[in-house]
């Protein structure tokens, strides 16, 4: 008896494992940087915090956002500083929201 109480418990603990593994798993990360170069639905970023470039894809469904509104992403230009929220997805990063912090392009 004493056997199968345990067993039912590690179960359900078991189980309540499994969805927050699986959040966990979706949750975005985050980087910051400068543009590089845009191009192709690519955004090559120099990161902040590393001494490396990094690309990053984006799609229809990216949200781009400048001064806490939607944008567009032809506002995006080389220079600019932008923080990306993204799933990693091997090389390629796929970016899932983009903000642009820094709005001055470079000439």
């Amino acid at each position: 008896m004493k056997t199968r109480i345990f067993a039912w418990i590690v179960s359900l603990a078991l189980a309540a494992m499994v969805p927050a593994s699986a959040w966990a798993a979706k949750a975005p990360q985050m980087s910051m940087g400068t543009v590089q170069d845009v191009k192709d639905h690519q955004i090559q970023v120099q990161l902040h915090n590393r001494a490396q470039t990094q690309t990053f894809t984006y799609d229809d469904k990216t949200r781009f956002e400048q001064n806490g509104t939607g944008t567009e992403p032809t506002s995006l230009g080389k220079g600019q500083d932008v923080t990306i929220y993204y799933q990693p997805a091997g090389k390629t990063m796929k970016a899932e929201k983009i903000i642009i912090t820094c709005p001055e392009k470079a000439p």
